[in-house]
This record gives C-alpha cells, structure tokens and sequence, in this order.
C-alpha cells in the first residue's frame, strides 16, 4: 500500500549478461545501505524479460526538470 519507485533496465540491456550483473549489483549494493540520504531498494523482480528493482519514493522534481 505505499508508493514506490521503479527503476527498470533497457530490454536490450537485460539480454546483455555484464549489463544485467551489474544491475543486480548495484541493487544489492543499495539494499545493503541504511542511510537517511539513500534511498532504500525494497525488492528486485522480474516479469518476463523485463528486470526492475522497487525502490523508496522520494518526492521531488525529475533530474529532467532540474
């Protein structure tokens, strides 16, 4: 029932092996943190070909709008 973030890897990426290790890398490496300044990863899924890791919400602008 909260919201979340998404971050999804690039399907063509996601075939790529050293791509996709070192996404489940760096989401391991997140969840490893406890940080009031990091944003926490809740989960790392895939659905499909698709891979994603859920992570923390945090309100703002787009680093697009900033």
């Amino acid at each position: 029932g909260r919201r979340v973030a998404l971050k999804i890897i690039d399907k063509r990426q996601g075939r790529n092996p050293a791509s996709l290790k070192r996404f489940y890398e760096e989401a391991r490496a997140i969840a490893s943190l406890d940080h009031p300044s990091i944003v926490h990863a809740y989960n790392v899924e895939q659905a499909g070909d698709r891979h994603y890791m859920v992570m923390e919400y945090v309100e703002g602008q787009t680093l697009d709008k900033l």
